[in-house]
Protein backbone atom coordinates (compact mmCIF):
# COMPACT_ATOMS: atom_id res chain seq x y z
CA UNK A 1 0.00 0.00 0.00
CA UNK A 2 1.52 3.46 -0.43
CA UNK A 3 2.07 5.97 1.92
CA UNK A 4 -0.17 8.38 2.80
CA UNK A 5 -0.23 10.81 5.40
CA UNK A 6 -3.68 10.44 6.17
CA UNK A 7 -3.37 7.04 6.34
CA UNK A 8 -0.46 7.16 9.12
CA UNK A 9 -2.23 9.81 11.01
CA UNK A 10 -5.85 7.58 11.38
CA UNK A 11 -3.78 4.47 12.44
CA UNK A 12 -1.47 6.83 14.76
CA UNK A 13 -4.98 8.39 15.79
CA UNK A 14 -6.87 4.75 16.63
CA UNK A 15 -3.97 3.46 18.81
CA UNK A 16 -3.75 7.45 20.99
CA UNK A 17 -7.24 6.83 21.67
CA UNK A 18 -7.75 2.70 21.81
CA UNK A 19 -4.75 0.80 22.49
CA UNK A 20 -4.08 2.18 26.08
CA UNK A 21 -7.49 2.25 26.75
CA UNK A 22 -8.06 -1.38 26.40
CA UNK A 23 -4.63 -2.67 27.74
CA UNK A 24 -5.27 -1.28 30.80
CA UNK A 25 -9.09 -2.54 30.99
CA UNK A 26 -7.99 -6.13 30.37
CA UNK A 27 -5.02 -5.89 32.67
CA UNK A 28 -7.53 -4.46 35.63
CA UNK A 29 -10.59 -5.84 34.88
CA UNK A 30 -9.94 -9.55 33.00
CA UNK A 31 -8.18 -12.90 33.70
CA UNK A 32 -5.60 -13.32 30.74
CA UNK A 33 -4.80 -16.66 30.10
CA UNK A 34 -1.40 -15.73 30.05
CA UNK A 35 0.37 -12.64 31.36
CA UNK A 36 1.00 -10.40 28.08
CA UNK A 37 3.43 -7.80 28.32
CA UNK A 38 2.14 -4.84 27.52
CA UNK A 39 4.17 -3.61 24.74
CA UNK A 40 3.35 -7.22 22.78
CA UNK A 41 -0.32 -5.97 22.20
CA UNK A 42 0.50 -3.19 20.37
CA UNK A 43 2.93 -5.17 18.46
CA UNK A 44 0.31 -8.21 17.65
CA UNK A 45 -2.16 -5.31 16.71
CA UNK A 46 0.08 -3.58 14.14
CA UNK A 47 1.26 -7.31 12.55
CA UNK A 48 -2.47 -8.13 12.54
CA UNK A 49 -3.22 -5.04 10.81
CA UNK A 50 -1.02 -5.06 8.32
CA UNK A 51 -1.72 -7.92 7.12
CA UNK A 52 -5.36 -7.30 6.92
CA UNK A 53 -4.60 -4.32 5.04
CA UNK A 54 -2.93 -6.03 2.48
CA UNK A 55 -5.33 -8.44 2.40
CA UNK A 56 -8.27 -6.00 2.22
CA UNK A 57 -7.32 -2.82 0.66
CA UNK A 58 -7.33 -2.41 -3.78
CA UNK A 59 -5.26 0.26 -5.20
CA UNK A 60 -8.58 1.40 -6.51
CA UNK A 61 -9.97 1.47 -2.89
CA UNK A 62 -6.88 3.33 -2.03
CA UNK A 63 -7.45 6.19 -3.89
CA UNK A 64 -10.76 6.76 -2.61
CA UNK A 65 -9.42 8.22 0.92
CA UNK A 66 -12.49 8.48 2.40
CA UNK A 67 -13.47 4.65 2.14
CA UNK A 68 -10.32 3.84 3.02
CA UNK A 69 -9.72 5.47 6.56
CA UNK A 70 -13.49 3.85 6.86
CA UNK A 71 -11.79 0.80 6.34
CA UNK A 72 -9.17 1.31 8.30
CA UNK A 73 -11.31 1.65 11.41
CA UNK A 74 -13.00 -1.38 10.93
CA UNK A 75 -9.97 -3.34 10.35
CA UNK A 76 -8.28 -2.24 13.48
CA UNK A 77 -11.33 -2.72 15.77
CA UNK A 78 -11.31 -6.15 14.24
CA UNK A 79 -7.22 -6.45 14.97
CA UNK A 80 -7.46 -4.98 18.44
CA UNK A 81 -10.31 -7.48 19.08
CA UNK A 82 -8.14 -10.62 18.06
CA UNK A 83 -4.97 -9.54 19.86
CA UNK A 84 -6.07 -7.81 23.35
CA UNK A 85 -9.05 -9.26 23.36
CA UNK A 86 -7.96 -12.52 22.52
CA UNK A 87 -5.72 -12.75 25.41
CA UNK A 88 -7.97 -13.06 27.82
CA UNK A 89 -10.62 -16.12 29.47
CA UNK A 90 -14.37 -16.68 28.15
CA UNK A 91 -15.42 -14.28 31.16
CA UNK A 92 -13.17 -11.83 30.01
CA UNK A 93 -14.15 -11.88 26.66
CA UNK A 94 -17.73 -11.17 27.42
CA UNK A 95 -16.85 -8.37 29.30
CA UNK A 96 -14.30 -6.86 26.65
CA UNK A 97 -16.94 -6.97 24.22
Amino acid sequence: MPYDPQVKERIEGLFDVLIDKCVSFVKSKCQEYEKVPEPSFALSLLRVLKSLLKENVTEEQYRKIDELLLKIDALFVFSLMWTVGGAVDENGRKIFD
